[in-house]
């Protein structure tokens, strides 16, 4: 019992993160692995995952085809539909998501599938599924200084 270390980077022999963007953890409890996300000092999108064979590492940038970030990472899994998020400003502003499902990894530009302002610089975001309503949300400050919500729910 007790808390141990583990070197997740060397376990898996992973990029380095980059200085000063973030990180990001989750439990995808239905699927039973571990999620840790964070921009690589290649400033690609880096997932670290665990399952009962152990450690893995996946560019989730190339895996989704997805665009370079800026800055800003949050990430959860949606236990109801099965999915796993990463959401992330990209270098245009753009609030990004890459969206994992059965068929792998997908990309979503939030910003223009919403309509919604662009965040500002250097300002605060965060993300979560509503389990118990079935609705994913991204709460984050946009250039207005106001506290903006995008809202997804099933049609």
């Amino acid at each position: 019992m007790g808390w141990h270390h583990n070197d997740l980077t060397v376990a898996v022999g992973a990029p380095l993160p980059s200085v000063d963007e973030g990180i990001s953890a989750y439990a995808f409890e239905d699927q039973g692995t571990q999620h840790v996300i964070y921009f690589g000092q290649d400033a690609h999108i880096r997932e670290l995952w665990w399952d009962n064979n152990g450690w893995h590492h996946n560019d989730l940038t190339v895996a989704a085809a997805a665009p370079l970030p800026s800055e800003n990472i949050s990430a959860y899994a949606f236990e109801d539909q099965g999915t796993q998020h990463v959401i992330y400003f990209g270098q245009d502003f753009h609030i990004q998501e890459l969206r994992w499902d059965n068929t792998g990894w997908h990309h979503n530009d939030l910003t223009v599938a919403a309509g919604a302002p662009l965040p500002g610089v250097n300002q605060a975001m965060s993300a979560y599924a509503f389990e118990d309503q079935g609705t994913q949300h991204v709460i984050y400050v946009g250039q207005d200084l106001h506290i903006n919500e995008l809202r997804w729910a099933p049609d």
